[in-house]
C-alpha cells in the first residue's frame, strides 16, 4: 500500500543521508529522487562541506564528488548510493524538508 511505500521511502533516505553525513568532511546533507533514464530514480545528493574543510576540495568539488561515492559505496548498498552530489553553500528548505535535514554531529 502506499504508507508502506513512503515509509520504506523515508528509511532508505534517511539511512543514505546518516551514511553521508558521517564523511569527516560533510556538515549537513539532504537527499532527493532524481529521474534516471535506466533506474527511473536514483539519489542525488546536496552536501555543505564544513568550513574548515572547504578549502580543501575548494575548485575540486569532482574529486569531492568521488570522495563521497567511495565512502558511500563502503556503507550503503548500491542502489542507495548517490548518483550525482552537488556541493552548495546553503541547502533550499522548505517546512517539509526541514526534518529530513542532517547534520554530521
Amino acid at each position: 500500500d502506499w504508507s508502506s511505500l513512503v515509509s520504506a521511502r523515508t528509511y532508505v533516505d534517511r539511512l543514505i543521508m546518516t551514511e553521508l553525513a558521517s564523511h569527516p568532511d560533510v556538515l549537513e546533507v539532504s537527499v532527493i529522487a532524481r529521474p534516471h533514464p535506466k533506474w527511473g530514480e536514483r539519489p542525488m545528493a546536496f552536501v555543505i562541506l564544513h568550513p574548515q574543510k572547504a578549502t580543501k576540495w575548494k575548485g575540486r568539488h569532482a574529486e569531492f564528488e568521488q570522495d563521497l561515492k567511495k565512502h558511500a559505496r563502503g556503507r550503503l548498498p548500491g542502489f542507495a548510493c548517490p548518483e550525482w552530489v552537488s556541493v552548495v553553500e546553503e541547502l533550499p528548505v522548505s517546512r517539509s524538508l526541514r526534518s529530513k535535514l542532517f547534520t554530521a554531529d
